[in-house]
């Protein structure tokens, strides 16, 4: 008995493993351009539409604390 004798059955199906990692690499890329490109999966978006307020908000706090620094007269 030779030792490849256990292969020969397999033989003909060598094709299936690169096809399969071929298909899993295809679909990890179309979810890593799907989660880029939806704005729901953002870090610090969270989706909730809420995005418009929190940036005005924050924009806001922003002007105030400038105002701030300049009736102190710091310099940073």
């Amino acid at each position: 008995m030779q030792a490849w004798t256990w292969m020969s059955s397999w033989v003909g199906y060598w094709w299936i493993l690169p096809l399969a990692c071929g298909v899993v690499m295809v679909l990890m890329a179309l979810g890593a351009v799907r989660g880029m490109a939806m704005p729901r999966f953002r870090c610090m978006g969270g989706g909730h539409g809420h995005d418009g307020d929190a940036t005005e908000d924050l924009r806001r706090e922003v002007e105030e604390l400038r105002e701030e620094l300049t009736r102190r007269g710091d310099r940073w």
